[in-house]
C-alpha cells in the first residue's frame, strides 16, 4: 500500500476566516522510471553523431529521445558517458547581397595582395576566470582548441586596444581609454601616422572594417587629407583579416601572468609582446602568407564564409 504524503497549508474562506486543510500529494506517474543502458546509449549516440545537438533539442526530439527522457536525465546520461560541454563560435549568416560583395572583393584583392596591406582592428583583452564551453564531446582531443570559444566569467581586468599589423610584424598598438567615436578614432589615426611616419605609408594600403567610427564622414575626410589609401572592406569580413587572430595570441600571453597588474602595467606587457616577441611576429607573417589561399577559398565558395 502506497503511503500518501500530506502537506499542511492554509486557505481563506469567504468570510475571511483562516482554516486548515490537508492535501494529499502522490506521484503523478506512479513509480520512478528506470531507463536501461540501451535507452541512454541511443540518446548519447545522437550527441556523438550530431555536434549541434543540445540538451533542450534532445528532450523535445522524439526520434533522438523515443523514451522522452527529461532534461536532467539526459544530462546525467551524458556525464556518465564522460561527455563534456563545449561552446563553439557561431557562423554569421550571409545573405546573397553580402556574398556578391565578398566575391567581388576577393576577385579584386588578388592584385592588392602584391602590395603592402596594413590591417587594423579593435582588440578586447580580458583576464579572469574562464567559463565553460558548450559542445558535447566524449573527449577534449576531438575538438580543436582554435575552434572553441572560451567565455571569460567575471573578468577581473579588461583592456580595450586598437592595433595595426603588417607583413613585417606589428606596426602600432594603442590603448583606447575613451568611447571610440569618429573624433577619438581620428586622434588615434594621427598618433599612428606620427609613430610610423607619413613617408612609410605612401606605398601601403590601410584596412579597416565597417564600424561606424571608421565610416563616418569626419574619418573619411581625415584619411583623404592624410593621403592614406584605404581598402574597401566588405561587411562580415572578419574571416579574411589576419588581425582577428591577434586577440587570441595576446590573450594567451597575458593570462600567463599570475601577479595582479594595473591596466598601465598590463598595457606595457602587451606592448612588449606586440613589438618584441619573435614568435608573435612569425605568427603574423604566417597569417599574411595564408591570405592568398583564403581569397581563393572565398572565390571557390562564391562569397560564402570560410573557416578561420
Amino acid at each position: 500500500m502506497m503511503l500518501a504524503v500530506y502537506k499542511q497549508f492554509r486557505i481563506c474562506t469567504n468570510n475571511g476566516q483562516m482554516i486548515r486543510n490537508l492535501k494529499p500529494i502522490t506521484p503523478q506517474n506512479g513509480r520512478k522510471i528506470v531507463y536501461s543502458s540501451q535507452d541512454t546509449k541511443k540518446v548519447v549516440e545522437q550527441f556523438n553523431k550530431n555536434s549541434s545537438m543540445t540538451l533542450r533539442k534532445a528532450e523535445n526530439d522524439k526520434t533522438a529521445n523515443p523514451k522522452q527522457m527529461s532534461y536532467s536525465t539526459i544530462k546525467r546520461a551524458l556525464n556518465d558517458n564522460n561527455l563534456q560541454a563545449y561552446k563553439v563560435p557561431t557562423i554569421q549568416k550571409i545573405n546573397e547581397n553580402l556574398k556578391k560583395q565578398r566575391l567581388e572583393f576577393a576577385q579584386k584583392t588578388k592584385q592588392w595582395l602584391k602590395m603592402g596591406i596594413l590591417f587594423s582592428d579593435e582588440i578586447f583583452l580580458k583576464r579572469g576566470k574562464i567559463g565553460n564551453k558548450f559542445l558535447w564531446k566524449a573527449s577534449r582531443s576531438e575538438i580543436k582548441a582554435e575552434e572553441c570559444y572560451q567565455k571569460e566569467k567575471f573578468p577581473k581586468q579588461r583592456l580595450h586596444l586598437w592595433g595595426v599589423i603588417g607583413f613585417e610584424g606589428c606596426v602600432n598598438i594603442q590603448e583606447v581609454k575613451e568611447t571610440l567615436n569618429s573624433k577619438t578614432y581620428c586622434k588615434m589615426l594621427q598618433n599612428f601616422i606620427d609613430y610610423v611616419g607619413k613617408e612609410s605609408l605612401a606605398s601601403k594600403i590601410f584596412q579597416q572594417d565597417q564600424a561606424s567610427a571608421h565610416t563616418a564622414q569626419n574619418t573619411k575626410d581625415f584619411l583623404r587629407e592624410a593621403k592614406i589609401e584605404t581598402l574597401q572592406w566588405p561587411s562580415k569580413g572578419a574571416d579574411l583579416s589576419p588581425i582577428e587572430k591577434i586577440q587570441a595570441y595576446l590573450k594567451d600571453e597575458i593570462n600567463k601572468e599570475e601577479e595582479d597588474l594595473t591596466n598601465d602595467e598590463l598595457f606595457k606587457k602587451v606592448q612588449g609582446i606586440f613589438y618584441q616577441n619573435k614568435k608573435f611576429k612569425l605568427a603574423i607573417k604566417r597569417m599574411y602568407e595564408s591570405l592568398p589561399n583564403k581569397i581563393q577559398l572565398v572565390i571557390q565558395k562564391k562569397g560564402n564564409q570560410i573557416d578561420i
